[in-house]
C-alpha cells in the first residue's frame, strides 16, 4: 500500500503554557535537526495551553525552514473565515512553511463551555465539508464571495490575502463518513496511534481512496501524516513505538511499505524531549528512510557496476548493511566481502544477517571508522552508498580507497544527486559533481549507473569508477644524467 510519496518526520509539540519558554526552544531544536513539520494540537479549552495559533505564529518567526500546522484546528471554536485568513497570513509571513489541520470536534462540553456549538457526530461531518468549501474560497482571491451552508455562510467578502503556497487541508479523521469527505476533499489525512492501531490503518486509508476515485480523484495525491508517539530506548521491545532504534526504523518503514503512511510526528517526551528529538533526527529517520527501499530496488541500482561474480569487495560506511545484502546477492557464493562501519550495534547484526541470507559468502564484520587506515587491499572494488555524504572534504577518503583497490577494481557510489544538504544529509553531492570528483582523485571512466525517485533529496543516483589499470609511465631521465 506504498503511495510513493516522500517520507518526511516532525515533532508533536504540546503547546503547554506552564514553561513559558519550553515549547519555543524545542521548535528550534527541532528545526535545527532538520525535522521536516512541527504540529501543535487545539485544545483551547485547556487552561494550561498556548492558544495554539499564536504559538504557531511565535514558532514560524523563531525558526526559519520547518513547516508548521494545527494538528489538528478545533474547526467548532475557529470560525473557517477567519481560520483561513489566519493560516494564509502566517504563510505569507513565514515564507510559504504553513499547512492546515482541521477537524470537526470533540470533548464537547469543553466546547459549549467556551460558547462553541454542540454538534451531532453528521453535523460534524456536514459542516467540516462546508468549512473546507469556506477556506478555499477564501484562498481563491476572488472578491464578492457568497456560500450560503447550513452551518456557515458568506455575504459578499473579499478574500485575501492569497497564500505564499497552496496549503494542503489534512483532515483528522477515523469514523467512515470522516474518511470519505477527506478521499472527495482532503489534501491529507491526520490520525493518531492509540485513536487506531496498524491494521486500521490500512482499511482507513483503502476508504480514503474508495472515494478519491469516486470523486475522480488520484490517491496518491493524498499525503498519510501518522502522529505516532513512542519513546526511543536502549532495553528491549515494550511496545509499538517503546524500544531501540533499530524496532523504530522497521517499524516506520512498515508503516510505509504496507500501511500506506508517509509522514510521521514523534512525541512529545516530557522531560528527555531534546535527547529524544536528537536521538530521532541522528539515528532513526536515516535508517527507516532506507528500509523503505526494497532489497530489489538496492540491487538494481548497483547492479551495473558488478561486471563478474565472486572477488573481494567492501562497504565501506555500511551501517545496518542494505547495500552489502544487495552486493552479496550480486557476487554469489565465493565472493569475499568486507564491511566497514564504526557501529558496532549495526555490524553485529549485519553478520547475522549475512550468515543466515549468504552462508557462502565469505564475510568480515569491521568495527572501525572508515575515515582511518584500513588494513585492505587488492580488492576488485568498494561500495560507498550514502557514506560520503557525512564527510565536507572527501579527497582523503577517495585517495585511500583507490590505494585499496587493484589495477582496474572499481568503485560504486550511491548518492542523493543535489549539492544541498540538511542536517540529516550534510554533504551530499551531484553525479556531475562526483564526476570532477572522480577525475582529481585519479578514477577513470566514470559512468551513471541509475537513477530512482527518491523521498528524500529529490533523487538517488549511482556511479562506477574504475582505478586505472595500471601505473603511470615514470618518464626516464635525459641522456647523460641518473
Amino acid at each position: 500500500m506504498d503511495y510513493g510519496r516522500a517520507v518526511k518526520f516532525g515533532y508533536f509539540l504540546t503547546p503547554d503554557a506552564t514553561r513559558p519558554a519550553r515549547p519555543l526552544e524545542l521548535a528550534v531544536l527541532a528545526d535545527e535537526l532538520g525535522f521536516d513539520l512541527i504540529g501543535v494540537q487545539d485544545h483551547p479549552y485547556q487552561r494550561r495551553f498556548y492558544d495554539t495559533w499564536t504559538l504557531l505564529t511565535a514558532i514560524a518567526m523563531r525558526t526559519k525552514r520547518v513547516g508548521v500546522f494545527p494538528d489538528v484546528a478545533n474547526l467548532p471554536l475557529r470560525p473557517p473565515a477567519v481560520l483561513a485568513k489566519a493560516a494564509a497570513s502566517l504563510d505569507l509571513l513565514s515564507g510559504g512553511r504553513v499547512e492546515l489541520g482541521l477537524g470537526a470536534g470533540g470533548f464537547w462540553d469543553a466546547i459549549k463551555a467556551m460558547g462553541g456549538p454542540v454538534r451531532t457526530p453528521g453535523e460534524s461531518v456536514a459542516a467540516l465539508g462546508e468549512a473546507i468549501e469556506v477556506i478555499r474560497l477564501m484562498w481563491s482571491g476572488e472578491r464578492g464571495l457568497r456560500y450560503d451552508g447550513k452551518f456557515y455562510q458568506l455575504a459578499g467578502v473579499h478574500s485575501g490575502p492569497a497564500p505564499a503556497h497552496p496549503i494542503g487541508i489534512w483532515i483528522g479523521a477515523y469514523k467512515p463518513r470522516m474518511l470519505e469527505l477527506t478521499g472527495r476533499r482532503g489534501d491529507g489525512w491526520v490520525p493518531s496511534l492509540g485513536y487506531v492501531q496498524p491494521p486500521d490503518l490500512a482499511v482507513m486509508n483503502a476508504r480514503i481512496d474508495d472515494a478519491a476515485r469516486a470523486a475522480s480523484r488520484d490517491p496518491r495525491a493524498i499525503r498519510r501524516i501518522l502522529n505516532a508517539g513512542g519513546t526511543i530506548t536502549d532495553g528491549p521491545v515494550t511496545g509499538l513505538l517503546e524500544g531501540p532504534v533499530e524496532h523504530w526504523a522497521e517499524t516506520l518503514a512498515t508503516f510505509t511499505t504496507e500501511y500506506g503512511m508517509d509522514t510521521y510526528l514523534i512525541g512529545d517526551s516530557a522531560d528527555d524531549a531534546e535527547a529524544q528529538l536528537r536521538r530521532f533526527a541522528t539515528e532513526v529517520a536515516m535508517r527507516a528512510r532506507e528500509r523503505v527501499l526494497n532489497h530489489a530496488d538496492l540491487v538494481a541500482l548497483i547492479r551495473g557496476g558488478v561486471l563478474s561474480k565472486g572477488g573481494r569487495w567492501a562497504d565501506l560506511g555500511a551501517g545496518e548493511g542494505a547495500f552489502t545484502l544487495a552486493l552479496a546477492d550480486l557476487l554469489g557464493p565465493g565472493a569475499h566481502i568486507t564491511a566497514v562501519d564504526r557501529d558496532a550495534g549495526a555490524v553485529r547484526r549485519l553478520s547475522a544477517e549475512m550468515a543466515r541470507s549468504f552462508p557462502a559468502t565469505a564475510f568480515d564484520a569491521v568495527v572501525a571508522d572508515f575515515r582511518r587506515q584500513l588494513a585492505l587491499a587488492e580488492l576488485d572494488g568498494v561500495v560507498m552508498a550514502n557514506s560520503l555524504h557525512f564527510l565536507r572534504d572527501k579527497r582523503p577518503v577517495l585517495g585511500a580507497v583507490r590505494a585499496m583497490l587493484r589495477p582496474g577494481g572499481r568503485v560504486i557510489i550511491v548518492e542523493y544527486d543535489a549539492d544541498r544538504g540538511n542536517p540529516w544529509v550534510p554533504h551530499p553531492f551531484s553525479y556531475g559533481s562526483w564526476e570532477k570528483m572522480a577525475l582529481e582523485a585519479g578514477f577513470e571512466g566514470t559512468a551513471r549507473l541509475r537513477s530512482i525517485p527518491s523521498r528524500f533529496l529529490g533523487s538517488m543516483y549511482s556511479a562506477v569508477s574504475t582505478s586505472p589499470s595500471s601505473l603511470p609511465l615514470i618518464p626516464s631521465p635525459p641522456r647523460g644524467e641518473g
